[in-house]
């Protein structure tokens, strides 16, 4: 469950957090955590955040598992798949996405840009994110979203979000905190 979300903010299970900074044509997430776990689910969260009102978005329980029951969504490279238990028709949850990156940056940005993909491709809205492991050597995020298919007679509408941006990334590291800095285009 969210502990606090409205227009300019929120909190996570977790102690993670985030707000939306001024930016002149786009939106600025600004996510936090006590390590990037935290941070890296805190700006996904926040990513949707803009897309609707979380307070709407209830978590759908999980679907029980069919012969092996195991789906895919797309994985961070082309070709690639993050598997988990939601094939992208029948959608079960919570939704596994598994993504990998050369670096922090590269890393953080595939992983909303797969929580983005979700949406886009998908509908799902994820109200909570668990990130599970983050691998420092090999770059790889796997993480679990839990939420519900966006419906427009029950979630309202907020802004689009077109895409996930470099522009100014930041993730800066400290021995107690961990900030997210991303700009998504809209």
């Amino acid at each position: 469950m969210r502990t606090g979300v409205d227009a300019t903010g929120g909190t996570t299970p977790d102690g993670g957090g985030y707000e939306y900074l001024d930016h002149t044509a786009d939106v600025q997430i600004h996510s936090w955590g006590s390590d990037l776990s935290s941070a890296v689910g805190a700006a996904a969260v926040a990513m949707f955040g803009i897309i609707t009102d979380l307070g709407d978005v209830v978590e759908e329980a999980a679907a029980p598992e069919e012969g092996g029951g195991e789906g895919a969504v797309r994985g961070s490279t082309p070709g690639e798949l993050a598997t988990g238990p939601a094939a992208s028709g029948a959608g079960g949850w919570p939704i596994v996405v598994d993504v990998d990156g050369h670096d922090v940056k590269s890393a953080v940005y595939n992983f909303l840009d797969e929580c983005l993909f979700a949406f886009c491709g998908d509908a799902r809205v994820y109200r909570r994110v668990e990130v599970d492991a983050v691998d420092r050597v090999a770059w790889k995020i796997s993480a679990r979203g839990y939420g519900e298919r966006f419906d427009r007679s029950r979630h309202t509408q907020g802004t689009e979000v077109k895409a996930i941006t470099y522009s100014a990334m930041q993730v800066v590291e400290t021995p107690i905190r961990v900030d997210i800095y991303v700009i998504v285009d809209i």
